[in-house]
């Protein structure tokens, strides 16, 4: 398979390995930020290499790449954010045992996920507004709009049905593998609100 992404870093002389973040889009199907992002430069001139990835199941790279997602998306995003540390890594200077990733929306759920399922490779994480439980999420809001029933139906149809499945992949269902320093931040008090998602 064929990554891309962005990698963004100050080019002073550093002495030693780079500490990174992987920046996490916030859209179920984002991948690396086509365009100038502030909070990406923040973080790199805070001293940090920031990796964006545009992973399987992010829209852009053809249907094959977005379906390869479906069945197991929070497994095939933190596979091909680790494949891309591995391969940019050893080039760059990319501190590899000290990572953390950041995330709001659904890049907050890959945030909680990735600690999860690869806790020996994750130092800590920011997930701000997580999506924490599939099966809610993959219901959506009460739809008042066609923008909103068609996000709705498309959620269904990516993610399925499978309340078993959805459930498993649900950060909400591992709590005590959330073993590593994270920054839970919520900013959303009702989850019907303009602009938000039902979690």
């Amino acid at each position: 398979r064929i990554l891309t992404g962005n990698l963004t870093r100050l080019t002073a002389p550093r002495s030693g390995p780079i500490p990174t973040v992987v920046y996490l889009n916030s859209n179920p199907w984002g991948g690396a930020l086509p365009d100038f992002a502030p909070e990406v430069c923040a973080l790199a001139e805070m001293g940090f290499a920031v990796l964006e990835v545009s992973p399987r199941g992010s829209f852009g790279r053809g249907i094959q790449h977005w379906l390869a997602g479906r069945d197991g998306i929070d497994r095939a995003v933190a596979a091909d954010i680790f494949s891309a540390l591995d391969i940019v890594g050893p080039e760059a200077e990319l501190d590899r045992d000290a990572v953390a990733v950041v995330g709001a929306d659904f890049g907050g759920y890959h945030a909680l996920r990735m600690m999860q399922l690869h806790p020996a490779r994750i130092r800590c994480a920011v997930a701000i507004d997580p999506v924490t439980d599939l099966v809610s999420w993959s219901k959506g809001r009460p739809g008042n709009n066609e923008r909103e029933r068609l996000g709705n139906a498309s959620r269904g149809w990516y993610f399925g049905t499978d309340v078993e499945r959805l459930r498993e992949q649900s950060p909400i269902t591992h709590p005590e593998l959330l073993t590593k320093p994270l920054m839970l931040v919520s900013t959303r008090h009702d989850p019907f609100e303009p602009g938000s998602d039902l979690k």
